[in-house]
Formats: C-alpha cells, structure tokens, sequence
C-alpha cells in the first residue's frame, strides 16, 4: 500500500478551505442600509425564502440592535471630538455590521453546544472584536432559523476617538481580526480552528485556477444574497411609500366628504334663496349656510392642493424606488461580469507565466509578446499573479536542480561504463597472450566447476 507522509497531507489540507474553521467577516452600511439589516435580523417585515418560520422561536436576541438614526447622532458625536469643520456625507456609513458563521465540521461540533454556552460564545467573539476596533458593540442576533447556526453583530463605524473604520482598517486588520476570532472560539470549543489563506493554499499546492473558480462559485451564492439585501434596503422606501399612499387616500377621503358637505350646504342655500319672503330665522340660516359654504369651499380647495402635492411626492417616490432596484440589479449583473472577467484574465495570465511570456525582470513585470488589450486586463491583478508567479519560480528552480542531479548522474555511469569497457578490452588483450596449454586448463577449470564465460 502507498503510504502518505506527515507533510504531504498537511500540504494536501491547506490546498482546501479549512472545514472545521470559524468565519467572521464585516461590512460598513449607511443608516438606511443598517435599518434593512436590522429588519433582516430582528425578522421584521419581507423576508427570504431559505428561513424557516418554524424554527425563528430559537433565534436569540441578546442585544436589540440600534437604528440607523440612533447610530448617526453617535458617530456625529464622536465624529465631533476631532473639531472637523466638514460635514459628514449624507449617506455616510454609521454602522459596521459583522457575520460569525463556520465551516462544515466545525459547524457539527458547535451546534453539540447547549443553547446558553452559544450565546456566551458569540457574544465575547463580538466583543473582542468591538475592543479590538476601539468601538463599541450596539447589536447582537443569533439565527438558529436557517440552514446553520449564525450570529450578526452591530457596532457604530466610527471608533471611540472619532475615526472612521472605513478608513482606520487595513486589510492586515481583518487578516488578524480572523486570528482573534480563531482564538476567542478556543476557549469554548477547542477543535474548531482558523481558516485557510487563500494565498497559504496556493503555496501548498493548490492550483490557481481552483481558487479562482471557487470564487466565482462563491458569487454565485453571494449574488443571491445580495440582492436580497438590496430588496430590503427597498423596504424602507416602500414603507414610505405605503405611508404617503394611506395619507394621500385619507386626504382623498377628506376631499369627497368636503365635496359632499358642499353640495349639501349649497342645496339648502338654494331652497332658501327660491323663498320668496324669509322669516328673520330663515335669514339667519341663509347667513349661517352661506359662511358654511365659504369655508367649506376653502376647506375644499386647500384639500385638493395637498391631495396634489401628495400625488406628485408618491409618483416621485415610484419613480425613485424603480431607479434604485434598476440600479441594484445593474450593479449585481455588472459585478458578476466583472467576476467572471476576472476569472478568464487571472487564468490567461497562469498561462502566460507558464509558458514564459510573462515574467518578472528586476522585480518588474515584462511581457513585450503580449497583446495591449490583455496587458490592460492584467495590470491590476499583478499583485494576485505574484505568489503563483513565485510558485511555479520556486518549482522551476527545483526541476532544474533534479535535472542537473540527473545530469551529473549520467555522467558518472558515462565514466564507469568506460572504465568498464578499458578493463574488458585489457582482459582481453591478457587472455589472448596465454598458450594454449593454459587456455585449456582455464577450459577445464571451467568445466569443473560449471563456470560461464
């Protein structure tokens, strides 16, 4: 049987995700976009299909995530620490909001947790992470209601000395942000374990093109899901909508009864006036109806310019929420084309290192042989080509050291097949100086002792 060492299934282990990993991941999100979210996870309004309503009683509130309003006066206060004279953008980003989700196995081994011990794990992963972002943690959702077990946290995008985490957070922050995450789950469940890097799985072995593909893979998924966060950040304009719509039906309701008011007023001031003579009561009516109408009539007017001006506000707010879902759906077709591009460009530019068109010459990128238009494609994912670069640098370098191993061994079988061939040829030259008497001893002796040539 074909035995596998030590290093080569480590090797073989890293070349995959990491199954029995934990994953966080965080997203900056305006107040509107935090207000979706929150519906999202507090399971408010329109929902995705993939829950399953039996199972929201297991859901955990542990903190009552904060709206997008209340997160905007915190990050404006401590935003105003800095004594910035600018203002804020609008549709700044006020929330950062994190996923804490695992790998397959890892995912077996948490949910044999009790419910209580889960909620104690998410909630000091969350706030490490908070404490490491010099933030503070304002939510935190369990989800036991979907296909795995999941948490979704909240903390304000602006950290307690006033910075922006947009722009405090480098990617070597999220990097060890993962550490911490690993680190933190270890001291409930011992077995679950950091993920595999991406460029660590190509290092062991794996082939560029399964990383890339796996992306794509991935978008696919996350598509989905995306768009489905766009259709709630729609709900909170739809609900505007919906409000603007019972309002302007009320003041069209208001409008008719005003109408019909009107016609009832003007049918008595009618009757009155086809009187030829009036008693002093029925003079003081006409007065009375005649006031009525005039106010009824300002009453009407004024009605009918507010049913106006909220007729154009609703076909105004129509005509926004189309704009921003023909804009959702844009994006998402444009970023899975631009995916998908990626993907043939990345590949492409495998082959080109492969084959020696493209290379690095003083720690430049050369590639005199290669069309424009792909050069264009390829410069801003250089820094992705790197480590495969190096990879197969690194495998070339040592199939060039075997092939001089090998080299250098043929020629020392060379060497003694000559030295082989000087000693037959002296052997020769010795056995045909013997006489014959001692050749035919040899031949006897030969026979003797049924000796070979």
């Amino acid at each position: 049987m074909k035995t596998i060492s030590r290093k080569s299934r480590t090797d073989e282990d890293k070349k995959k995700g990491n199954k029995k990993a934990i994953l966080g991941r965080l997203k900056h999100r305006s107040d509107i976009q935090a207000n979706a979210q929150n519906r999202h996870d507090l399971r408010s309004g329109h929902q995705p299909k993939y829950i399953d309503r039996t199972r929201v009683p297991l859901n955990d509130v542990l903190i009552v995530p904060l709206g997008g309003a209340e997160l905007k006066k915190i990050c404006t206060a401590r935003r105003d620490k800095r004594g910035l004279t600018k203002r804020a953008k609008k549709d700044g980003k006020v929330a950062t909001t994190g996923l804490l989700a695992f790998g397959v196995e890892a995912q077996v081994w948490f949910e044999e947790l009790d419910r209580a011990t889960q909620n104690r794990a998410f909630l000091s992963i969350a706030e490490a992470i908070c404490s490491r972002c010099n933030t503070t943690l304002t939510g935190l959702v369990v989800h036991r209601d979907e296909s795995a077990v999941h948490a979704h946290f909240q903390m304000p995008s602006y950290d307690l000395d006033g910075n922006p985490l947009t722009k405090t957070m480098t990617w070597s922050d999220y990097i060890r942000l993962q550490d911490l995450v690993a680190e933190v789950i270890k001291h409930f469940e011992p077995r679950i374990e950091r993920g595999n890097r991406k460029w660590d799985r190509i290092a062991a072995g794996a082939d560029p093109s399964e990383t890339i593909n796996r992306s794509v893979k991935r978008l696919h998924v996350d598509l989905p899901l995306e768009i489905e966060e766009e259709e709630l950040l729609l709900e909170n304009v739809q609900a505007e909508r919906d409000d603007v719509q019972a309002e302007l039906d009320g003041l069209r309701a208001s409008v008719a009864a005003l109408f019909a008011q009107r016609e009832k007023v003007q049918q008595r001031i009618l009757r009155l006036q086809e009187q030829e003579t009036l008693t002093e009561q029925k003079a003081k009516n006409l007065r009375l109806y005649e006031g009525r109408l005039a106010k009824h009539a300002a009453d009407y007017d004024a009605a009918v310019i507010a049913l106006n001006a909220r007729e154009s506000a609703l076909n105004e707010e129509k005509a926004k929420i189309d704009h921003v879902r023909e804009e959702a759906e844009k994006q998402a077709a444009l970023t899975l084309a631009r995916a998908v591009e990626q993907q043939e460009t990345l590949l492409k530019g495998v082959q080109l290192i492969s084959t020696g068109e493209l290379c690095l010459q003083d720690g430049r990128w050369t590639a005199p042989t290669v069309e424009h238009e792909v050069q264009v494609r390829l410069n801003p994912l250089l820094k992705y080509l790197r480590p495969i670069y190096d990879k197969l640098a690194g495998l070339l370098a040592k199939l060039t050291r075997e092939r001089e191993a090998l080299a250098h061994e043929r020629r020392a079988v060379a060497l003694e097949r000559a030295r082989a061939g000087e000693m037959i040829s002296d052997l020769e030259k010795v056995r045909s100086q013997l006489s014959k008497d001692q050749a035919a001893k040899l031949g006897q002796a030969r026979d003797d002792f049924n000796l070979t040539p």
